[in-house]
């Protein structure tokens, strides 16, 4: 039996690494340990020297999507004694300087599939998120990447996402920010500092619909919105913001992006992707001038949390 120290750099906090490790050293029968720290993420394992290549190997190969590894580096590891009896995600090391963390990532199709689905416990909830998807670098208030070092730190779990946290069959095994209606974040409506009785993203998309502007607050900060169709709206949004001429970026379903531009395969890989970025495509006339005056392109994004699909 042989010992190795695996150190493993790069972007691997916060994307659902330390699990896939676990996942991977179980599948080998490896025992050990893996946890983040102050350099990216440092897995202790002992077993047959092949199996260890077969997790270095791994590491690099078959990560998770979100993972962007930079070095791994590999190192003898004096065998403890007594001998660990299985694998385990250890408590985080100190924080440090050379973690990268991760972006936030727009959201994955199962949480979409799940906020849609009436019979989901996370039905129409503007913040379901997983390890595939979800608030990361917007959230973070230290490092390493954990839940104490989140803004999520004051939502206390409810049994049922610690159960799903402790489950390494379930995609939020180990996911930092889970949450639900029961125990996490909530979202509500105000009006004048008053907060107004109803469904939040109901009372949202009436206010858009009848032509008013709306602060829509986001992973990273809050959006002043209004109906782009509605020239109207787009001059007082303008009006408000003392932005005369610069571009106003756009948000719309797949469906209505293309009732007015025509994405490459290329675009549509960038507007689809986890990072979500606003895409530059050619303007048609279809749309009010006063989106961006004298310039032949819109930005446009597709919704990239719950909160905007829904």
């Amino acid at each position: 039996m042989q010992g190795w120290q695996i150190r493993v750099r790069g972007q691997v906090q916060g994307v659902g690494f330390r699990p896939f490790v676990w996942a991977q050293a179980h599948a080998l029968g490896l025992v050990g340990h893996v946890l983040n720290d102050g350099e990216g993420v440092l897995v202790r394992a002992a077993g047959r020297g092949a199996a260890l290549a077969a997790l270095r190997d791994a590491l690099t190969q078959a990560a998770p999507v979100l993972e962007r590894v930079g070095s791994v580096d590999c190192s003898a590891w004096p065998l403890p004694s007594p001998l660990p009896t299985g694998f385990d995600i250890a408590a985080s090391g100190p924080a440090g300087a050379e973690t990268n963390a991760a972006p936030d990532a727009a959201t994955c199709p199962d949480c979409l599939a799940e906020i849609r689905n009436p019979q989901a416990r996370r039905y129409r909830y503007p913040f379901a998120n997983c390890t595939n998807c979800g608030p990361r670098f917007s959230i973070l208030e230290g490092l390493p990447y954990d839940r104490v070092t989140t803004t999520m730190a004051r939502f206390e779990m409810c049994p049922d996402c610690r159960a799903e946290y402790k489950n390494p069959a379930d995609r939020r095994f180990h996911a930092q920010p889970i949450a639900c209606p029961v125990c996490g974040p909530r979202a509500w409506a105000e009006v004048g500092g008053a907060e107004v009785q109803g469904e939040a993203v109901e009372l949202a998309a009436q206010a858009l619909m009848a032509g008013q502007i709306v602060a829509i607050k986001g992973l990273g900060g809050f959006h002043l919105a209004c109906d782009a169709s509605d020239a109207d709206a787009i001059a007082r949004l303008r009006e408000r913001k003392r932005r005369p001429s610069k571009p106003l970026a756009l948000m719309a379903r797949t469906d209505v992006l293309t009732r007015h531009a025509t994405p490459t395969a290329g675009e549509w890989h960038l507007l689809k992707s986890a990072a979500a970025p606003i895409v530059l495509l050619g303007k048609t006339d279809s749309l009010p001038e006063g989106l961006a005056p004298g310039i032949g392109q819109l930005g446009w994004m597709l919704p990239y949390t719950p909160l905007h699909h829904l």
